[in-house]
């Protein structure tokens, strides 16, 4: 989408190493405050309307803020002090009173390499699982290709079938709602089995 700024606009809100950008609106509160790090950025590049920059002090360690903010107290102020009807939004000073553990900056980069140490290693954990998987989609394919290859018969599909159908046929963006009947997509059907997380829901 193209849209415009001018240069005020672009240095006013334009990215820095070591800021924390956090959604400040959206139409339910458990998406206000989601953040994170920014470990590098490109020139001219800015936030849009909809998020907060936070952009740490001389004496707080820029990840811990990141981690601060995403620590259960701060993120249940930030989404009990969202206003609104249709959308929710949060205030500067809603933002700026969001509670923050005051500890020492030694501490504060202890407790963050702790917290990146950790996501590394589920990051890693879930990698090999998914290698894991996808080794054994293939080898499941390979033995199941080679033991049909050797039969020479063929008949229709629809000679095996009870019944056959396809899934709902409307345009299913016109009806995604928040709370609705789960439906499988084709981004649900891997080979071999169901990806059943972040299942769509329709009215």
């Amino acid at each position: 989408m193209r849209a415009t700024a001018t240069r005020e606009q672009v240095r006013s809100f334009a990215l820095e190493v070591g800021d924390t950008v956090m959604t400040k609106d959206s139409e339910t509160a458990s998406d206000i405050g989601v953040s994170t790090h920014v470990a590098e950025t490109v020139d001219d590049l800015v936030c849009g309307y909809h998020l907060a920059i936070l952009r740490p002090g001389p004496d707080v360690h820029a990840k811990y803020l990141t981690w601060a903010v995403r620590a259960g107290a701060a993120r249940h102020h930030l989404a009990t002090s969202a206003t609104g009807m249709t959308r929710m939004g949060l205030t500067y000073d809603a933002i700026n009173s969001t509670p923050i553990p005051d500890i020492p900056f030694s501490d504060q980069q202890r407790i963050a390499d702790f917290l990146d140490a950790q996501v590394l290693r589920i990051d890693a954990a879930i990698a090999s699982r998914h290698r894991q998987q996808v080794l054994v989609a293939e080898s499941e394919a390979s033995r199941a290709a080679g033991a049909f290859s050797r039969i020479t018969g063929r008949i229709r599909l629809s000679r095996l079938l009870r019944t056959s159908a396809v899934g709902v046929v409307v345009n299913p963006s016109s009806y995604f709602v928040d709370d609705g009947v789960p439906f499988i997509h084709g981004y649900n059907i891997r080979d071999g089995w169901f990806y059943l997380r972040d299942l769509k829901r329709m009215s």
